[in-house]
């Protein structure tokens, strides 16, 4: 299982095996499309990819553990014999979890509102990273007390599973469940995570509040997330999810 270096930010590249997924919903159902997809991802100097089967875009419609399964085994299966980078499994659910670290996964990236004990456990006993994202809304609440209140329970139950300190990943979950207002909060307060001395996550590309912010439509966003991206990390954080990974890339060595 690969250590993660978070002696610069990181750039996690994005793909989705969902028909609905707000940018490239329907694009990768193909695992041999997908697996092209994550291989060109890691040409352009992505350092993670994060594979995901759910699409969490606002008003998603939950889908079940078989069918979650039945999208992602055929790529679990490419996988074993993977590009040699870390992979991120985007789920709410263990048994899926679990069938990715087995495909030689290296991060559980945990997008359900509660953590399951079997997910903690999961992460305990296989020395996989752990993220924790937070769901909105704020109703007017303190976004950075509200985020800390979140954080501190969620590190608390991982370290009582048995999972290591040094294996936790923050993300405080712009736009889930959240207005665009709640989203600039949250960046205005990201730094005051630094608290935590953890490595934190966020997933800025292409959402909604970039858009209601800049004005940039969804197809001509790059701009403005490189903007956000690059405010993000001058705020401490350790890893950006993107889509547009090249671009995001480049900043970054700038």
């Amino acid at each position: 299982m690969h250590s993660l270096d978070f002696t610069r930010p990181q750039v996690m590249g994005i793909v989705n095996i969902t028909p609905d997924s707000f940018y490239d919903g329907g694009s990768f159902l193909d695992a041999d499309r997908a697996y092209a997809h994550i291989k060109e991802l890691a040409a352009n100097g992505a350092d993670i990819i994060d594979v995901g089967a759910e699409s969490t875009r606002p008003g998603f419609q939950p889908i079940s553990c078989a069918e979650e399964m039945r999208r992602l085994a055929p790529l679990f299966t490419l996988l074993r014999q993977s590009p040699n980078i870390p992979l991120s499994i985007d789920t709410s659910k263990p048994e899926i979890a679990a069938e990715a670290i087995k495909a030689g996964f290296t991060i559980i990236n945990n997008t359900g509102r509660e953590l399951p004990r079997k997910m903690a456990e999961l992460a305990a006993d296989s020395g996989a990273y752990l993220v924790h994202m937070f769901w909105g809304p704020f109703e007017g609440e303190d976004v950075a007390a509200k985020l800390k209140s979140f954080f501190n329970r969620r590190i608390k139950q991982s370290l009582n599973c048995g999972v290591r300190r040094d294996r936790l990943i923050l993300d405080p979950g712009i736009g889930f469940d959240m207005e665009p207002v709640d989203c600039v909060a949250i960046m205005r307060n990201l730094d005051r995570l630094r608290s935590f001395s953890l490595p934190i996550l966020v997933g800025l590309s292409n959402k909604r509040f970039i858009g209601a912010v800049s004005g940039a439509p969804l197809a001509q966003r790059l701009s403005a997330n490189i903007a956000a991206e690059l405010c993000a990390v001058a705020s401490g954080v350790s890893i950006l999810r993107v889509h547009n990974v090249e671009a995001s890339v480049y900043a970054l060595r700038m």
